[in-house]
């Protein structure tokens, strides 16, 4: 018993095991189809391997984990007769019934506001949804999407944005210009975390949670009561022009409650004759 349990514990003892059937038998190998199932056997081992792994936290790439080097190694050593790998499928098939699980686990945990959890958790399924276009929208894919999309949702209500009397945000003392300027910057941090997804998430209901929730909910209301052009800009950097020029979208009606705040910005700054003339006119750019 002590020999088996070596012998299928350890990623490296599994692949040679199979490697050995495979360039002894190789007829028997294919015809039995291992490269379709060998993913079942491989995922408890590497869930083991990724027990101290945080998708949030570790910015190393999974393509640079021991586990998945021997991995590829494995799924890449052996082609059939038209020059295709004979079981790199195994490959999607593992981050398909562990990654994706593991991520949406995480997700529970994700401070939507903080951008390098963020930018970790993005960029590990950029790695096997968007890199590996051999990954299908399976059950696992869209659970994730799912419970991502809910958990930007459910944070828009872990924002506060205040509304203050101008005399009190004129009063230095107070503390209440640089709370509401806080305020606002976290909203805009957690707009820029919401746009990472462009392009993996459903558009219609990012854009939603873009305009709807944090644009016209939070940042118009707290732009209304200061002048803050470094935050306009980059607004306007982070989301993408074409959402503020497209009349026949619904979420993009509600937009001239920003652009009115974005125009009262330029006013003041035109007035004030502030010498920043290359935002004004990227400000100019947008609403005009």
């Amino acid at each position: 018993m002590g020999d088996v349990h070596s012998d299928f514990v350890e990623l490296d003892n599994v692949l040679q095991i199979f490697d050995k059937w495979r360039q002894d038998f190789t007829q028997s190998y294919t015809q039995t189809f291992v490269s379709s199932s060998l993913y079942k056997l491989l995922d408890p081992i590497i869930r083991i391997n990724l027990i101290s792994w945080n998708p949030l936290k570790d910015q190393d790439s999974i393509e640079n984990l021991d586990w998945f080097i021997k991995l590829v190694k494995y799924c890449t050593s052996l082609k059939d007769s038209n020059g295709i790998y004979l079981d790199f499928a195994v490959i999607p098939n593992i981050f398909d019934s562990v990654i994706a699980q593991k991520l949406t686990t995480f997700i529970k945990v994700w401070d939507c506001f903080s951008a390098q959890e963020s930018v970790c958790l993005c960029n590990h399924f950029k790695f096997i949804y968007i890199d590996n276009p051999l990954v299908n929208v399976s059950s696992n894919i869209n659970k994730f999407l799912k419970e991502l999309y809910n958990r930007m949702i459910e944070f828009c209500d872990f924002i506060f944005m205040p509304i203050f009397p101008a005399r009190l945000i004129e009063n230095e003392g107070s503390g209440a210009l640089d709370f509401l300027i806080h305020q606002i910057q976290t909203s805009v941090q957690f707009l820029e975390n919401c746009i990472l997804w462009v392009g993996i998430l459903d558009m219609k209901k990012l854009k939603n949670l873009v305009i709807v929730n944090i644009i016209n909910r939070f940042i118009v209301l707290g732009l209304t009561q200061i002048t803050n052009i470094f935050i306009s800009i980059n607004i306007f950097e982070t989301v993408p022009l074409e959402w503020f020029k497209d009349p026949s979208d619904e979420d993009a009606r509600i937009l001239p409650n920003f652009m009115r705040a974005m125009q009262n910005i330029l006013v003041n700054l035109q007035q004030t004759n502030q010498d920043d003339h290359e935002g004004i006119e990227k400000i100019r750019l947008v609403i005009i």
